[in-house]
């Protein structure tokens, strides 16, 4: 539901601004419609001062009241702007900060088998809910919307308030017996939770070094790195791009077609309703999501020798005490890179905005032609959000499963999503278990050092809410200064800039370690390794 609320958020802009033409100027409708992402940038600074503290559930809880305190003033608003803008900053800061803590919270209780498809749950449900405020535009009254829309809030804190803490947040705050309590109400009480209690234990030693002693791992749980750490040139290089990937996806214009689809598929002026048409856009969003969730889905079989030591490109077997072993896994998926996946999509959405481009062109000079013509507006912009969708990122990671000493088969599925890539291990009677923990987000968490990804995530992603501040805010200025083929032409062109940034500046991340990724950006940190039992590096 937090994935739900942000996606309210995000689409209430599209059917209101057309209602609230009538009521205020617009300089005023443009300033409501694009404070959302202050606020969400603003949040998302606020996530690691919190959650680290109070835990996932109770950062969440909090969220709560002050979300629906945000949906009342719209719904109080009337015509006093300042209502409208708080309301909106409110209801972007709560929403900046779902879209971190929900997939975290998510992933951290979910059992084995399922992991993979709640982790997609955040995104779809995101867009599920701008589908949902897009057919409260049919009410034709921003009361009514308002309204409609509190009442995920009011559900999302219902539900949280009878379940417990994330277990992994219990044991980071060495809370051993209530994280016990936890996960025995997520797996029930007859379930054999032991395994996975080891696993969040090792997840925890691997996020602090591994290569330090315990004592200096204990103390370096919660250390936040130091400014200097961000100013060595490789890290530069590394934020440079994170950033200008970030630039390339707000400049393709996304933001400006969500905030204000309506307007922009009136100003075609087709024979269809524009509000129906606004539906079917949202619609397509959805069935985008679940494609890109079965597109990079992919199973794999190894057949694991447990009374050998062995050692290949694909995995490697680790021995451990007590009859037990470690197989690392280096994760395969489809044979097409990050780079090439990101470049074909957005050539294609290079492509779609530039057909709605033209058409407002012929629109302008042959408007015959363009009435002709007047499928494409929404097939261009359908497409879009498709390719913009297809094109999202797919996640490699090194990852541990942990069994018993003996011969057996294991069967791996790989679940590849917008937040969060899990390994799901099936295997019918020996007992398994996944160690892969929630990556924030998307290229950001394979690139950054594994010492600075927290607060290097967090820096990214409010960049990226402020770029989207900016895009909506101006975008109807332009539109009337400029026109709208002008306007999507320079989305075109920048969708066009994007795919040559990608090409000559992304590092491709396929089928490579964390390690070996830093390796790349010349920002990995070597460690001596602690002689215990864990696993060694798979350089």
């Amino acid at each position: 539901m937090g994935g739900f609320s942000l996606g309210c958020g995000l689409g209430w802009s599209a059917p209101s601004v057309e209602i609230l033409r009538s009521q205020l100027d617009d300089f005023a409708i443009n300033v409501i419609a694009s404070v959302l992402p202050i606020g969400a940038a603003l949040g998302t600074l606020v996530v690691p001062l919190l959650v680290d503290r109070i835990g996932r559930k109770w950062t969440m809880m909090v969220l709560v009241p002050v979300l629906i305190s945000g949906w009342i003033l719209l719904i109080c608003a009337g015509t006093v702007v300042p209502f409208y803008v708080i309301g909106r900053l409110v209801t972007g800061a709560c929403g900046g900060m779902c879209c971190v803590l929900a997939p975290m919270y998510s992933a951290e209780i979910s059992e084995k088998h399922i992991r993979g498809t709640t982790g997609v749950f955040f995104q779809l449900m995101l867009v599920i809910g701008i589908l949902y405020v897009y057919c409260t535009g049919f009410t034709r009254d921003v009361v009514a919307i308002s309204s409609l829309c509190i009442i995920a809030p009011i559900v999302f804190g219902v539900t949280m308030a009878f379940v417990p803490e994330s277990p992994l947040f219990y044991l980071t705050k060495d809370k051993e017996e209530d994280a016990r309590k936890s996960m025995r109400f997520f797996r029930g009480p007859d379930f054999d939770i032991e395994p996975e209690m080891s696993a969040f234990k090792m997840c925890i030693r691997d996020s602090c070094k591994c290569g330090r002693k315990q004592e200096q791992v204990e103390r370096s749980k919660f250390r936040r790195p130091s400014i200097t750490a961000f100013t060595s040139k490789p890290v530069l290089k590394t934020l440079a791009v994170a950033y200008g990937l970030m630039f390339t996806q707000q400049f393709s214009g996304i933001n400006a077609i969500i905030f204000y689809g309506l307007t922009i598929l009136e100003s075609t002026g087709v024979g269809m309703e524009s509000q129906l048409e606004l539906v079917i856009f949202g619609v397509v969003q959805v069935v985008a999501c679940v494609a890109a969730a079965l597109l990079i889905d992919q199973v794999i079989l190894c057949y694991v020798y447990c009374d050998v030591e062995s050692c290949s490109t694909d995995f490697a077997i680790y021995n451990l005490s007590n009859g037990r072993l470690a197989l690392r896994m280096r994760s395969k998926h489809s044979q097409l890179g990050r780079k090439l996946l990101m470049a074909i999509s957005m050539s294609t959405m290079c492509a779609c905005l530039s057909a709605l481009a033209g058409f407002f062109i012929l629109k302008s000079y042959q408007p015959e032609l363009a009435d002709r013509m007047h499928w494409l507006p929404l097939t261009s912009v359908c497409v879009y959000i498709l390719a913009f969708c297809l094109g999202a990122e797919i996640y490699t990671l090194d990852s541990f499963l942990v069994c018993d000493k003996r011969v057996h088969t294991v069967r791996v599925k790989l679940f590849s999503m917008t937040n969060t890539l899990k390994l799901i291990v099936s295997k019918e009677s020996y007992r398994t278990f996944d160690l892969l923990g929630p990556i924030p987000w998307a290229y950001m968490g394979e690139i950054f050092p594994t010492r600075l990804k927290g607060a290097a995530s967090s820096s990214a992603a409010f960049f990226n809410w402020l770029l989207a501040f900016t895009v909506t805010i101006t975008f109807p200025s332009a539109i009337g200064v400029l026109d709208n083929a002008v306007v999507f032409s320079f989305f075109a062109l920048m969708c066009a800039l994007g795919t040559l940034f990608v090409i000559f500046f992304m590092v491709e991340t396929k089928d490579k370690t964390f390690t070996e990724i830093e390796q790349a950006y010349g920002t990995h940190v070597p460690v001596q390794p602690v002689q215990d039992e864990e696993p060694p590096s798979m350089e």
